[in-house]
């Protein structure tokens, strides 16, 4: 905060400084028309005297005359004497030629549209005079004159950066209107026609924490699409959460404001379970897939459903569920499980494309059970359960050799189409 002061105090005091120079212009210029308008009324003076010499100045030939008068006649190389004389001495006293009032009277409107942006009047205008001029002129509240925008050729440049990023009008770039500009700069949807140098010079001349407030959108905004999205948030906040991150920090905090839903991300974090980190694993992801295709999946799995994609098997995870919830109802049934299955021993499925969801449901029961029934009972690996089959299973069976869930058995075979 005490940077952004100085650097707001240093600006207001090279803004001063410029009008001070403007005013030094103006003076100047004022100068120079009224010592115009001086030897304008001197030769309209001299005109009514035909007797004098007109290249003579008009004092020269008030003297001139003077002299005619009381003497009756004067050398030529005498009245020359005396226009040089007084001539020289007009110069020395108004510090004005000549030679400098037909450069003034040269002067051209460009050249004085010049001058009001030159603050240090080296002939020479800079982005930093183009943005105290304009800034000069937006703090009292008067339109920059369209003229001023052929001064140079980033003028509009500067302008139109100022007004963009300057939300607030406040004509000071704050950390968040700051964050709001880099963010969308990294999606290359700043102005598409703005000069980005120029953009760059606006906002670091305007804010002392650019740099900090860039390495942060780096960090927060890993899908540079123009804004900070709520997943983007909640990862952040969920990395603060695991000690990975500190959300406290200006430039960070600056970056996730630019989400207008922040605080009820901030809500709705410190609502879930102190375990949760935000790191979704393939189970968790396979429970959470499911549970959103049922009618009513839940507040909890909602909540963790937002961070689906820090998993890096969500596609195969996602393809998965689809194939064994055939009903979309988000459960996956006995009969649906033992159709999979026998897809696969027939060959038409590849167990390899979902072998992360296979190693998920061959932990669970009845899942479990099920795939070692199929086993024992096909032995013929071909998906299809025939009537040998069935009758040497049936016998092991009596002999002791497998621990049986009839109503499993049943729905084994019944799921043979023989």
């Amino acid at each position: 905060m005490q940077d952004s002061r100085i650097n707001r105090d240093a600006n207001a005091a090279k803004s001063r400084n410029w009008r001070e120079r403007n005013d030094r212009v103006q003076r100047f210029l004022s100068s120079l028309d009224n010592q115009s308008t001086i030897n304008h009324r001197r030769r309209a003076g001299a005109g009514r005297i035909n007797d004098i010499n007109p290249r003579t100045s008009f004092s020269g030939r008030a003297s001139a005359n003077t002299n005619l008068r009381s003497t009756g006649s004067r050398s030529s190389s005498s009245n020359n004497e005396s226009s040089s004389s007084v001539r020289n001495r007009r110069i020395g006293t108004t510090g004005f030629s000549s030679n400098k009032q037909t450069n003034a009277k040269r002067l051209t409107t460009a050249d004085f549209l010049r001058m009001q942006v030159d603050g240090d009047h080296n002939g020479s205008i800079s982005l930093e005079e183009i943005l105290l001029y304009v800034i000069d002129r937006k703090s009292k509240n008067q339109q920059i004159p369209q003229a001023m925008y052929s001064v140079h050729r980033k003028f509009a440049d500067v302008v139109e950066s100022l007004e963009l990023i300057d939300n607030d009008e406040s004509l000071d770039i704050e950390d968040g209107e700051a964050a709001r500009a880099i963010i969308s700069r990294r999606a290359n949807q700043l102005g598409n026609s703005l000069d980005m140098e120029v953009v760059d010079f606006v906002l670091n001349y305007l804010n002392d924490n650019i740099d900090g407030i860039d390495a942060a959108a780096q960090t927060i905004d890993t899908n540079p699409d123009g804004a900070v999205s709520n997943i983007e948030v909640l990862t952040a906040l969920l990395a603060e959460r695991r000690g990975e991150l500190d959300t406290s920090d200006p430039n960070i905090d600056a970056v996730l404001r630019t989400n207008d839903s922040y605080d009820q991300l901030v809500a709705l974090v410190a609502s879930m379970s102190g375990d949760f980190d935000g790191v979704v694993s393939d189970e968790q992801a396979f429970d959470i897939i499911l549970a959103l295709r049922a009618s009513n999946p839940g507040d909890t799995l909602l909540q963790q459903a937002l961070f689906l994609g820090t998993n890096d098997n969500l596609a195969e995870i996602e393809a998965s569920v689809a194939v064994f919830d055939s009903l979309a109802d988000g459960q996956i049934s006995n009969e649906e499980f033992i159709t999979v299955i026998k897809e696969m021993r027939a060959g038409n499925l590849s167990e390899e494309d979902h072998q992360i969801a296979m190693n998920i449901l061959r932990a669970r029961e009845p899942y479990a059970s099920i795939l070692n029934l199929i086993e024992a009972i096909d032995t013929e690996v071909d998906g299809s359960i025939s009537d040998d089959e069935v009758i040497d299973f049936t016998l092991a069976s009596l002999r002791g050799e497998f621990d049986l869930d009839t109503s499993l058995v049943e729905t084994i075979i019944n799921s043979n189409n023989k």
